[in-house]
């Protein structure tokens, strides 16, 4: 399967499966509803009835915000202005480019962990409902799925995050051998080229890491394996095998979903937004854009469910 059909046919499966898409954006509305009433109602309370409010209105107030990030503590202490519009999406790209994502404050990584797991019950009724088809659709097989192939999805997560903290290791470890490289040379030009190919170095291995532990997370799946140690090796062979075609998905899609957050940069008011409807339409465009990604995402899986099953055509399909 090349990579024109394997695209096709994951974004064929995301079709099919709207009703999947749109009840993992709902959960994940339902997860992030009380933590975001608790942040906004300490946004709400420190504005109180001066000014405050009424500049927040014509854009954002740095004055206010030094005057809160000094008093808030707890979850209110992770808003940052980087988080409005579109930088919520790229503070967590960077942050996974980078691993500071793992440096965050100790509550929010607690939230981070807790949603993790449940997104690892719903990752196994995903994959089996990709897999099977429309066959057998009904939300008590998903749960039956997301419970079955939870235990095995989780050591793989952990095998997982042995890999990504190795990667970022290396990366900490290089950027102290180019610092210490870069005092003796002096051509910035040579500086900036080293850090750049050490930054794409570090940026293809995670995405390739991303989509092996995908591929074997699907064969934990499609095959019925419990080993999570082999279903690693084994999508480690599948990405070694046929590395431009399930990288040439992962882009594919990553870059449709960016897309749609480009888009949703350009039309969402940011801070500026004075009145009701422009909040409004500011809450919309973002669950928009949400649910827009959670489909693309499903597109991906559905794409590397397609690849395993040209790989390996008489594995069993999560029956």
């Amino acid at each position: 399967m090349d990579l024109g059909s394997a695209a096709r046919e994951g974004a064929r499966r995301a079709l099919g499966a709207w009703r999947l898409c749109l009840g993992l954006w709902l959960a994940n509305a339902i997860a992030a509803l009380p933590f975001a009433f608790a942040v906004g109602a300490a946004l709400h309370g420190s504005f109180g009835p001066g000014l405050a409010a009424e500049r927040m209105r014509a854009g954002f107030d740095m004055g206010w915000y030094g005057t809160f990030q000094s008093r808030a503590s707890g979850l209110p202490a992770t808003f940052r202005p980087e988080l409005l519009r579109a930088g919520a999406f790229l503070e967590n790209l960077e942050g996974w480019l980078t691993g500071r994502l793992f440096e965050a404050d100790p509550a929010l990584l607690a939230l981070g962990g807790a949603y993790a797991l449940v997104w690892l019950l719903l990752l196994g009724g995903s994959l089996a409902r990709l897999a099977r088809g429309p066959a057998g659709a009904s939300g008590a097989r998903f749960f039956q799925d997301g419970a079955r192939f939870f235990w095995r999805l989780l050591r793989l997560a952990l095998v997982g995050a042995a890999g990504y903290w190795a990667l970022y290791r290396a990366w900490l470890w290089s950027q102290d051998r180019l610092a210490s490289w870069a005092r003796d040379v002096a051509s910035e030009r040579a500086v900036l080229a080293a850090q750049l190919g050490a930054a794409m170095l570090m940026a293809l291995s995670l995405v390739f890491w991303h989509a092996a532990l995908l591929v074997a997370k699907v064969t934990l799946v499609r095959e019925d394996r419990r080993s999570a140690l082999l279903g690693l090796l084994r999508g480690l062979l599948f990405a070694l095998r046929r590395p431009v075609v399930l990288l040439g998905l992962y882009g594919t899609f990553a870059a449709l979903g960016w897309l749609f957050v480009a888009l949703y940069a350009y039309a969402t008011p940011g801070a500026g937004a004075a009145t009701g409807r422009q909040v409004a339409l500011a809450i919309a465009l973002a669950q928009l854009c949400l649910l827009l990604k959670l489909a693309t995402r499903l597109a991906w899986m559905g794409g590397v469910v397609a690849l395993h099953e040209a790989w390996t055509p008489h594995a069993g399909d999560a029956s």
